[in-house]
């Protein structure tokens, strides 16, 4: 009975999040215009939109696309999936746990599980990582599954879901190859060719999947900015492992990990108890505890060598299997090596910090950029012959929620090749530019793309009309004649930005209105001809 209102009290706290029915920030909304703005065919054909962003798995994209379809486009009906496969897992962790671990100690990883905020994020967010946990979960349920009986149908079964899964969660990659790499040295040690053989064949299909798949997406998903992004984020070592250099990162991303993904508070802790549980699980059953670790250091080497980022989302998946551990080593620290006084403080201690952060989103909003709401106001109040103009990060909300509005279809659109269509959009530079001492705002005119049906394709310089212009500050005569013009910004990190912008056009001509929200500003400006 415990258990079962821990799994409810988790899923109270994911509907919770997603009726919040938070505006999508910048890269969930590059992931909606993918998939809203693409058919079956081109998600299917891996035609991008954003190259430069990291590409969701195609069967995720697909399934998203589905209910969009019955649905609508939405922000409930595209994170739906992400909340349907978070409530899964939910039940699935709770089977998990109760195989792995004595009741005491399933039951405090159940509560964690059900607890920590990166799982409840990510059960209302537009991204795949809530897939990963709840596929690394039917991974564990896949292999256990098969270990109890090899029959036939079972073994098809493990090679059919293995090969599959993969196209759900690109992370599978690292708990399949892992986990069986295991189970088959298991059999080797144990002597036994015919489950070897018959592993192997479930393997060969597994690979085969692999091949197509990355023909298909993985090729092509690791760009060069996409690597330099992860590398600056610190997902990738900078050093060999050998060296001091890479013996820092190793520390570093391992102590992170406890304060996100896995939510806990207070690391150095967390990691105490983490390393407790590999010594106790591993005194009791060697295998299992290499079977529980060998995706965590495939994923860490991975990081490493720079394929696969080890950094907070990225690695959700191996929430499960971690928490396994760590819930072990509070075990024995509590209840079996320690006084009776230690129970209450050690429990203390590893709830204190993912129960107080549970309950202090129970009564406030989770902070977002607002830009649902600034797109609406925006649209409401344009006017037609207005002009605008946006920062980088918002021209994605702007391209979204632009159409979802009906602002595109009411912008001066110019018919191009291929039955497109081109709006003028002013392209605000990101950052403040000095020179000779003097801040200047730059900006260039550039064209936003439509397909008939009003679906944001591409995004367009317009030749010499697109060269850079240079506003310095205090002297915005090159702002001149513009006339109505709306300032849409978004996703700024720097707080003096908007600031500086509003101070330059606000010089050019007054300022008639203004929508200002978590993260967002929409300002019109009207700025006359010089007499």
């Amino acid at each position: 009975m415990c258990q079962t209102g821990i799994v409810l009290l988790g899923i109270l706290l994911r509907l919770r999040h997603y009726f919040e029915n938070r505006s999508f920030w910048q890269d969930e909304i590059c992931l909606a215009l993918s998939i809203v703005n693409r058919s079956l065919t081109e998600i299917w054909q891996h035609v991008l939109l954003f190259p430069d962003f990291a590409q969701a798995p195609l069967l995720f994209q697909l399934i998203s696309k589905f209910f969009v379809a019955l649905g609508g486009n939405s922000e409930l009906s595209l994170r739906f999936f992400p909340l349907m496969a978070s409530l899964a897992s939910l039940f699935l962790a709770r089977r998990f746990f109760k195989r792995s671990l004595d009741p005491l100690a399933a039951t405090l990883a159940l509560l964690i599980f059900a607890l920590i905020e990166p799982l409840v994020y990510f059960a209302a967010e537009l991204k795949p990582y809530g897939i990963d946990v709840l596929a690394a979960l039917i991974v564990y349920e896949m292999f256990a599954w098969l270990k109890k009986e090899w029959t036939i149908k079972r073994l098809g079964l493990f090679a059919v879901v293995g090969a599959v899964i993969i196209w759900f969660s690109y992370a599978m990659l690292f708990v399949l190859a892992g986990c069986g790499f295991i189970l088959f040295l298991q059999q080797f040690r144990n002597r036994d060719i015919r489950k070897m053989a018959l592993l192997a064949g479930c393997y060969l299909f597994w690979f085969l999947s692999f091949i197509l798949l990355y023909k298909l997406s993985l090729s092509r998903m690791l760009n060069p900015d996409l690597l330099k992004n992860w590398r600056l984020t610190g997902g990738f070592a900078l050093h060999p492992l050998w060296t001091w250099g890479g013996m820092v990162w190793v520390g570093r991303v391992l102590l992170d990990m406890f304060r996100s993904p896995l939510g806990l508070g207070w690391t150095y802790f967390a990691a105490c108890f983490f390393g407790v549980g590999c010594y106790d699980i591993f005194r009791r059953d060697r295998w299992f505890f290499f079977f529980l670790l060998a995706p965590f250091i495939l994923t860490l080497l991975a990081g490493a060598f720079e394929k696969y980022p080890f950094f907070e989302r990225m690695i959700l998946f191996l929430v499960p299997a971690l928490l396994v551990v760590w819930a072990a080593g509070v075990r024995a620290v509590a209840f079996k090596w320690g006084k009776a006084w230690m129970v209450p403080v050690v429990l203390v201690m590893v709830l204190v910090y993912p129960v107080t952060t549970a309950a202090g989103y129970v009564f406030k909003l989770r902070g977002n950029e607002q830009n649902r709401e600034a797109m609406a106001y925006l649209a409401g109040h344009y006017q037609k012959g207005d002009l605008i103009a946006i920062s980088p990060q918002a021209q994605y909300p702007f391209w979204y929620y632009g159409q979802r509005f009906g602002l595109n279809a009411r912008m001066p659109l110019h018919g191009i090749a291929d039955g497109m269509f081109a709006a003028p959009v002013i392209q605000l530079f990101p950052d403040k530019v000095s020179q000779d001492g003097q801040q200047m705002l730059a900006l260039r005119r550039t064209l936003s793309v439509y397909d008939a049906k009003g679906h944001y394709r591409k995004f367009m310089l317009m030749g010499r009309g697109s060269d850079v212009i240079f506003v310095p500050e205090g002297s915005p005569q090159l702002l001149k004649g513009m006339g109505r013009v709306w300032v849409f910004l978004s996703h700024h990190n720097d707080p003096a930005y908007p600031p500086f912008v509003d101070g330059i056009f606000s010089s050019a001509g007054p300022r008639l209105d203004h929508f200002e929200r978590s993260g967002v500003t929409v300002s019109l400006y009207n700025i006359p001809r010089e007499d």
